[in-house]
């Protein structure tokens, strides 16, 4: 089936309407039950309206039926078909067989597979990881399928993780290895320098908690040099950012100090990005070259951030003038710096520092 811009438009402009207007579109339905465009513009308009209270019951009866009767509508009308382990767990098992059974169905439809897994990933990574394999047998030179392989090993990586008991040492050793492997798949394959970007900048996050400093040095800089050979691009300030923020946590975990406060600096010299602008760079590595010595260009790298994080709620101009006071500024106790650089870094950046700490001890 075609489907034209308009209908795009329809699905999800879905996002922007009001209570009263889906109550509306729900009445339709009693009228046009097979209408799926409807079904598709109310569940963007539930997926940005959580707190809806039909959002929960209501979505997953729409997920059902587009499951039934339109499995293969494309990824572009939004991922109507996503479920959360928050949702109800019988209506959820019922999901699953029915992705099965559609499967079963037409077992080499990629937009059933894409749909399939972007509904289960959270549910049944294995099955994911299987159908992402078929996907990359039917499609070898579509790096989306490396990408969504990359997210599976990942997820369950992090599951693994927060579900150790406190303390105990989880090896992940094959999901990394194997999410390493899909993101440099996805490199190689990758249509142009700003998908090949993305892909790097993920790559970059999932090497720097292994505590391999050659490879993570050559992973930032090569993300580092295509970066500024593609300095339109709308991320460039924020690769710029991540790049050598990564090149001075490594230098720092060698020793080199001022390797690591130079990088440092220079990640604070980008032009910007929405990310830092909201939610802030980081300062932890501030904290520890500050700690060393590192006064005066600790101080220039505050006063550097404070172009860049627009809404640190005073907390630049709060550290200066502790600085100025004969203090040392609280990085480390700071609530703001919990939403700084790590969090956009994710679990990564957490293990890399934790990992270091415990070699250092």
């Amino acid at each position: 089936m075609n489907y034209t811009d308009q209908d795009y438009e329809y699905v999800r402009d879905g996002t922007r309407m009001s209570r009263g207007e889906a109550e509306k579109l729900v009445a339709t339905l009693a009228i046009e039950p097979s209408n799926w465009k409807v079904r598709a513009r109310l569940l963007s308009y539930y997926a940005t309206h959580p707190k809806d209270k039909n959002a929960g019951k209501d979505r997953l009866v729409h997920v059902l039926w587009l499951i039934r009767n339109k499995p293969d509508l494309p990824i572009g009308f939004g991922a109507w078909s996503y479920l959360s382990r928050d949702d109800d767990a019988s209506t959820v098992a019922m999901l699953r067989q029915e992705w099965v059974t559609a499967l079963q169905s037409d077992p080499n439809n990629l937009d059933i597979i894409h749909n399939a897994v972007t509904g289960l990933q959270s549910i049944d990574a294995q099955l994911c990881e299987q159908l992402l394999l078929r996907a990359k047998e039917l499609e070898p030179d579509n790096p989306i399928w490396s990408g969504r392989l990359a997210q599976i090993y990942q997820m369950r990586q992090c599951d693994a993780l927060l579900n150790a008991p406190c303390g105990e040492e989880i090896d992940s050793s094959a999901q990394t290895a194997g999410t390493i492997r899909e993101l440099e798949a996805g490199i190689a394959r990758a249509a142009g320098p700003s998908a090949k970007l993305k892909i790097m900048q993920n790559l970059l996050v999932t090497v720097i908690p292994l505590g391999d400093g050659v490879k993570a040095r050559e992973v930032a800089t090569a993300l580092l040099e295509l970066a500024n050979a593609n300095r339109s691009d709308r991320d460039y300030g924020q690769y710029v950012y991540q790049a050598n923020f990564a090149l001075a946590q490594i230098a720092l975990a060698e020793g080199a100090l001022d390797d690591a406060m130079n990088h440092l600096l220079k990640a604070s010299e980008t032009p910007g990005s929405q990310e830092l602008k909201i939610m802030g760079p980081d300062f932890e590595l501030a904290r520890e070259l500050w700690e060393r010595g590192k006064r005066d260009e600790v101080i220039a790298y505050i006063n550097n951030c404070k172009h860049l994080w627009e809404h640190d709620a005073g907390a630049c101009d709060r550290w200066l003038k502790q600085i100025a006071q004969g203090q040392t500024p609280d990085f480390n106790k700071n609530e703001l710096n919990a939403r700084s650089f790590m969090k956009m870094l994710g679990l990564g950046a957490k293990l890399f520092f934790n990992n270091r700490k415990r070699r250092s001890t």
